[in-house]
């Protein structure tokens, strides 16, 4: 996590030099917990399970904090924990008094920014959810930094691929993951167990509240299970009504029968020993079309 918190740091002062003295390298310090305060700005991923947590708790109780929480100083000579929430969570429920805390001098955007890769970096499970409302702020972020350069068009398409650089999600996968963040409660609860796939989530994220209330509604009633397909049905809806969205989702694509040339096996059996070979069998079969088409007044561009 220190090369993580560095990372930024760096990244933050190197072009900078009236602002490396602000920069309190790896000073880490034992901060007892009641001096702790959770991270105030927003913050998108939720406490560990409690099954992860009491795995946790014994690691700290076999070895310590093996990795010292992050923090900044606030008013009142408290610390705001910028990464390690659930380590010191852990420590209050064991009775510990203080923790190994590594200080640093940063500000808002940065310490969201490295407490957002610090999760994204360490939890073994972020669902798809979490992951989502990470990217969107971190993204946010992003470009409010980028907005001070003198290069505008950066500020707009420099964000999104700054931060697909720096994540092993495409561009295309970041745009889903944020896409999720706009779903209802209902529909969140579907990806969060697997019901509703991050594909046809981040499709039904793209609609309205309104739309996406009918659409719930229509889903739950009828048993249905939406996938890409019955996306791709909804995109024709224009009167987005209950009736209309049923209509449209339990509809059938009629499929459309094309002309291949291949007759039908049980016609080639039927006449197998009446012919020498596929020639003569050919030659007649065109010779009958042009008979027929001939009599019907037909011509052959009309086939």
């Amino acid at each position: 996590m220190e090369n993580i918190a560095d990372k930024y740091l760096i990244k933050k002062y190197q072009d900078n030099e009236e602002n490396v003295e602000n920069f309190d390298e790896n000073q880490e310090i034992q901060i007892e917990l009641s001096r702790l305060v959770a991270f105030r700005k927003q913050q998108p991923f939720s406490m560990y399970t409690d099954e992860k947590k009491e795995e946790v708790k014994q690691s700290i109780e076999r070895f310590g904090v093996l990795e010292p929480i992050i923090v900044r100083k606030v008013e009142d000579g408290n610390y705001e924990i910028i990464a390690g929430h659930n380590r010191v969570e852990c420590c209050k429920e064991l009775g510990k008094e203080s923790i190994r805390a590594r200080v640093m001098n940063v500000d808002d955007d940065t310490a969201t920014l490295i407490m957002i890769e610090t999760n994204l970096c360490t939890r073994d499970e972020i669902s798809p959810i979490e992951k989502g409302k990470a990217y969107k702020l971190r993204l946010e972020i992003l470009k409010k930094i980028n907005a001070d350069k003198e290069n505008s068009q950066y500020w707009e398409k420099g964000s999104i691929n700054e931060l697909t650089k720096e994540s092993d999600d495409s561009k295309s996968a970041i745009y889903r993951y944020i896409s999720l963040t706009n779903l209802i409660p209902e529909f969140q609860k579907l990806v969060q167990n697997g019901t509703l796939l991050i594909t046809a989530g981040s499709e039904v994220g793209a609609l309205d509240k309104d739309k996406q209330e009918i659409l719930y509604a229509v889903v739950e009633d009828n048993n249905i299970k939406l996938r890409n397909v019955e996306m791709q049905k909804l995109k024709g809806v224009t009167d987005f009504t209950y009736q209309n969205v049923l209509n449209r989702l339990l509809s059938k694509k009629e499929k459309k029968e094309r002309f291949t040339g291949k007759l039908n096996k049980s016609i080639t059996k039927k006449y197998k020993e009446k012919f020498e070979n596929d020639a003569e069998f050919t030659k007649l079969i065109d010779e009958l079309l042009e008979k027929y088409f001939s009599q019907n007044g037909l011509e052959e561009q009309s086939l």
